[in-house]
């Protein structure tokens, strides 16, 4: 029984279909919000342009994260990645 739920957990996410997951080159459709326990928050500001933070992480290292979705070139989907990271002092007196 162990062995069958393992392999349905690995063909569920081998076989996992996701347009927007957030390792693609894909953005949130326009007003769209995500969240998980230990995923980023992601928010489509627009159809081209989704923005992301670290909800747990944000009380040491405040972070924002925008992706932007270029214009497709037949079947080609280009994004950039922009990340701002700022240590807080509290993360620098945990790190000594």
């Amino acid at each position: 029984m162990k062995k069958i739920i393992i392999l349905t957990i690995l063909f569920s996410q081998v076989f996992a279909q996701g347009e927007w997951l957030s390792g693609t080159a894909y953005t949130l459709p326009q007003g769209r919000w995500e969240y998980g326990l230990f995923q980023p928050v992601r928010w489509g500001q627009s159809e081209n342009r989704e923005i992301s933070f670290f909800k747990l992480s944000s009380l040491l290292m405040p972070n924002v994260t925008v992706k932007q979705r270029w214009p497709q070139k037949g079947e080609w989907t280009i994004s950039t990645v922009h990340s701002f990271y700022y240590p807080t002092p509290l993360l620098k007196k945990l790190q000594s």
